[in-house]
């Protein structure tokens, strides 16, 4: 099945209010387009951990695997950025995302310079 896209909002010197109302797709799993400036916020609104893996590419050193990051029953978790050499998957510009489970909402962020 194809992944949930994610829509990248912008922050600027005004700042960006948190709009996390993009529910987590554990079954098909999630992406978004990334320059390397982006953060990702996960808020886990279950009652337990849930577990975000963020699998990535071979490097130029052939370093490859996955990013796992815990999210804390009740807790909202900012991630990134992502160096898009390492987390960008097969020249596509997406940052993939894993989520052990359907309990929050995430957004992803541009930060501006």
């Amino acid at each position: 099945m194809a992944r949930t896209a994610i829509t990248v909002g912008s922050s600027t010197d005004a700042g960006i209010d948190l709009s996390l109302t993009t529910p987590i797709d554990n079954t098909n799993g999630m992406q978004f387009v990334n320059t390397g400036r982006e953060v990702f916020v996960v808020e886990n609104t279950g009652g337990s951990s849930i577990t975000v893996t963020l699998p990535f590419q071979d490097d130029q050193f052939g370093r490859g695997g996955q990013k796992v990051v815990s999210v804390s029953a009740g807790t909202t978790k900012v991630i990134g950025p992502f160096h898009p050499d390492l987390y960008n998957h097969e020249g596509s510009g997406l940052v993939y995302i894993d989520f052990s489970a359907n309990t929050g909402t995430v957004q992803a962020i541009k930060v501006s310079l």
